[in-house]
């Protein structure tokens, strides 16, 4: 129950930029390569796994950048 409880928001995350990047690109499918399915081939020009990553650590700083600017605007 607490693994489910910590994982859950990291995989919120992936989710989120998977879908981002799926819509931007106007991609049909993503496959999860980790999980059961068989892909037989996949070129490796269509992994996104590196732009989820970037997009994740992207949108974590600028969380982090409104969060500080937030708590400056207070003290003022």
């Amino acid at each position: 129950l607490l693994r489910k409880q910590l994982v859950k928001p990291i995989q919120d995350q992936v989710y989120n930029a998977v879908q981002s990047i799926a819509a931007r690109k106007k991609y049909d499918f993503v496959f999860d390569k980790s999980s059961d399915l068989v892909m037989l081939y996949s070129n490796k020009k269509y992994d996104i796994s590196e732009l989820i990553l970037k997009t994740i650590t992207r949108e974590t700083k600028v969380a982090k950048r409104k969060s500080k600017q937030t708590k400056k605007s207070r003290k003022q």
